[in-house]
């Protein structure tokens, strides 16, 4: 009988491992959702007039020169923005938990091909909807691609539960979820560009939806749900895979003990504590660069950008130094886990309420926004994984239901913006900033007090 490899002999037997090949494909995924997905709250800042005279005008000096927009542009409420801005997570919200129960029966490539599929159609018929049905239009769509991408990180947890051995999860799932930086990064920076120096911002949406048809066409020929169903895979490998991972069972949902376990309700108080913050960044923070510090279009794109190619690359250092920490027993896994969450939880807050202290002065505020963005890297090597820890049989459930209650909290801040801050005064910009970060506060001791870094008893087969 042939002796079953290790995993460094097998990793040197081949040139490419499948299980990278997977993590590429999840990654991508991750990468194109959130360029279409953001896309928005940049255009968003040149398809809203500017209502000079108005109460809302900023307290700031204007020292950046405007843009230009040959395309047509609307004069929208504060509320309506809101609304706007909020109707992609009255699709996102309820998806999570079907898309992740499909992930782990029906497998997670079919899942991230419809995420993508969708979403591509979605943000090419968005530059139609604004012309032709006004801003509720636009909601319905943002919804739809909203509704799609709900599934998108509980089918991403699955593949890796599937595909990736624990020794090395810290690190593939830190470079496959921080795909959402990198796509935050490109989102922010291309569309600049484009609304900037080719005046349009319709060009944006078909832009992103034309790319994501790339990851359509290979996924289809490259991408497998789990070594068993690749047609190409070697013995040597799908063996090492085996005796690392394990197989993985359909089984019964053990709803009452997944939902009931402290573990996991540690683990979705986590994630809330870091959403709150991340949702705020992605979503609000260009129209606060644009409305409150007077930045152009194109500057607010590289400075929505440079925040996340930072904490892609903080992201990644501190996931390679969490793994080898662990491997090498300096600190144990769970404390890892409660260091690394409390640190990439509070110390952001922290620094985004430093923004609005600093007030107009922009050179400041924009180095803590940096420190607040980047600053969120140890969340993907800690939380993030968490659930890896706890589950590989329903591993794509959990972490729809961690994804989703973590969108869930963060659903009334567009509209505490809009009433909070609605008069754009610095100081009701701190006072949104302050009650964000207590709130963060809150979740993250709830994690660390109630943290596990072991299998859960409920994902044991009976």
């Amino acid at each position: 009988m042939q002796m079953i490899k290790s995993k460094e002999e097998w990793n040197k037997s081949v040139v490419i491992p499948q299980r990278y090949v997977a993590c590429v494909f999840a990654f991508f995924a991750v990468v194109s959702s959130y360029t279409m997905r953001g896309c928005l709250n940049i255009a968003i800042t040149q398809i809203v007039k500017r209502r000079s005279g108005s109460v809302v005008e900023s307290e700031c000096t204007v020292t950046s020169a405007p843009v230009e927009n040959k395309d047509s542009t609307y004069e929208w409420e504060p509320e309506q923005i809101a609304t706007v801005l909020t109707s992609f997570y009255y699709g996102y919200v309820p998806s999570h938990v079907p898309g992740g129960f499909l992930s782990d029966v029906y497998g997670a490539k079919k899942v991230l091909g419809c995420c993508i599929i969708v979403s591509a159609i979605s943000s090419a018929l968005t530059p139609i909807a604004i012309t032709t049905g006004s801003w509720r239009f636009l909601c319905v769509l943002r919804a739809m691609m909203g509704l799609v991408q709900g599934p998108l990180f509980p089918a991403a947890a699955t593949l890796l539960a599937k595909w990736i051995p624990k020794s090395e999860r810290g690190r593939a799932g830190t470079w496959v979820y921080t795909g959402a930086q990198v796509g935050s990064i490109f989102g922010n920076s291309v569309s600049g560009f484009i609304m900037g120096y080719l005046n349009s911002w319709k060009l944006t949406f078909y832009f992103w939806a034309a790319v994501s048809v790339v990851w359509i066409i290979t996924a289809e020929f490259w991408l497998f749900s789990e070594p068993s169903q690749h047609p190409h895979i070697t013995d040597d490998e799908k063996q090492m895979l085996m005796r690392e991972i394990g197989a993985t069972e359909r089984l019964s949902v053990p709803w009452k003990a997944m939902l009931t376990d402290s573990a996991s309700i540690a683990c979705i108080s986590g994630w809330c504590g870091h959403a709150i913050q991340f949702y705020y960044l992605t979503t609000n923070l260009p129209m606060y660069l644009k409305d409150v510090l007077n930045f152009n279009v194109i500057e607010n794109g590289i400075f929505n950008s440079i925040p996340y190619i930072i904490l892609w690359i903080f992201a990644s250092v501190t996931a390679v130094f969490s793994d080898m920490a662990i491997n090498r027993n300096w600190i144990s896994l769970i404390n890892s886990r409660r260091i690394f969450t409390f640190f990439g939880n509070v110390a952001p807050a922290a620094a985004l309420v430093g923004a609005g202290l600093v007030g107009c002065n922009r050179e400041l505020a924009i180095i803590m926004i940096i420190l607040s963005t980047a600053l969120q890297a140890p969340v993907y090597c800690s939380v993030r994984v968490n659930v890896l820890d706890l589950t590989k049989n329903y591993a794509g459930i959990l972490t729809a239901f961690v994804n989703g209650i973590g969108a869930l909290v963060y659903y009334p801040v567009p509209y505490l913006i809009a009433t909070v801050a609605k008069d754009n005064k610095i100081q009701s910009w701190v006072l949104l900033f302050e009650i964000m970060c207590s709130m963060t506060v809150f979740f993250t001791i709830i994690f660390v007090i109630w943290v596990s870094g072991e299998k859960a008893s409920w994902d044991e087969i009976e």
